[in-house]
């Protein structure tokens, strides 16, 4: 039997007029969801590409949130891992936040499971 240290989704996102914002106001965004999602913020990091695209990492006491964006693509990734007896809430608290701030038109998620080792070694 596993034992569940955490939960980890992965996540593809369309149509959402803030891929195109700067790496800065993305970090905010992700910054305040985590905030709202009641997350413990240890840092983040961000970086703008150049002409256009952001990545940006928000690292939790309860391990992180990242997103990449295209926005020449209306497109972007996003991985949330949340640990403790709570991250499987606590990640779709983020993806429901993360909903409603970026309004994407189209969300695919393409992994949504719990981690932790699965054998006794």
């Amino acid at each position: 039997m596993r034992k569940v240290v955490g939960y980890h989704m992965v996540i593809e996102l369309q149509g959402s007029p803030l891929f195109k914002s700067r790496a800065e106001d993305i970090l905010d965004s992700l910054m305040e969801i985590s905030k709202k999602a009641g997350l413990s913020i240890v840092g983040g990091l961000k970086h703008q590409f150049n002409p256009e695209g952001a990545t940006a990492i928000v690292l939790l006491k309860e391990s992180h949130i990242s997103i990449h964006t295209w926005p020449e693509h209306d497109y972007a990734a996003l991985d949330i891992f949340t640990c403790g007896k709570e991250g499987k809430e606590k990640s779709e608290r983020v993806l429901e936040l993360i909903k409603e701030t970026f309004k994407p038109k189209h969300i695919e998620i393409h992994m949504s499971r719990t981690r932790g080792p699965s054998k006794n070694i």
